[in-house]
């Protein structure tokens, strides 16, 4: 019963989060009011700063709460922008959309949170090893009634 309550945010969190910023974006852009060239807000650029704030987001959650499901879904997410930088790809905006940029960032941003995932997961390993071996268990690594750990 922990782990399904455990994993329904976990499993939904990343793509609210990721809807959130997006539709920050298509809130403060719209590119029929503007005549600009290059819009900041919109283009390539702003795409890198969402991914990785997202996966600023999810480094900080795989490593203070080993929340590799987020992580995961984080990555997958990911992994479809990183599809759509494709230059074979069938999306709507066709090649000229495509941001060499975004995808190395996304390919980065990948690489980076699964590396975020398994230092948390070493470090649980770690404490729940130090807990066992001592046999003592500290109020800053309880979990406080989440069923999450807390390494933080």
């Amino acid at each position: 019963q922990k782990l399904a309550i455990y994993l329904s945010p976990s499993s939904n969190l990343p793509w609210v989060v990721l809807a959130t910023l997006l539709n920050i974006s298509n809130t403060l852009f719209d590119p029929t009011e503007l005549d600009l060239v290059e819009a900041p807000i919109g283009g390539p650029d702003w795409a890198i700063a969402v991914v990785g704030l997202a996966t600023v987001i999810a480094a900080f959650l795989a490593l203070t709460r080993v929340d590799v499901v987020y992580v995961i879904i984080t990555v997958w997410a990911l992994s479809g922008i990183w599809r759509n930088q494709q230059p074979d790809t069938d999306a709507p905006w066709g090649a000229e959309g495509v941001s060499a940029n975004l995808e190395l960032m996304t390919i980065i941003c990948m690489a980076a949170l699964g590396a975020a995932a398994l230092t948390g997961v070493v470090a649980l390993i770690t404490i729940m090893v130090r807990r066992g071996s001592s046999g003592e268990r500290k109020d800053s690594d309880a979990d406080r009634g989440t069923g999450a750990p807390v390494l933080a």
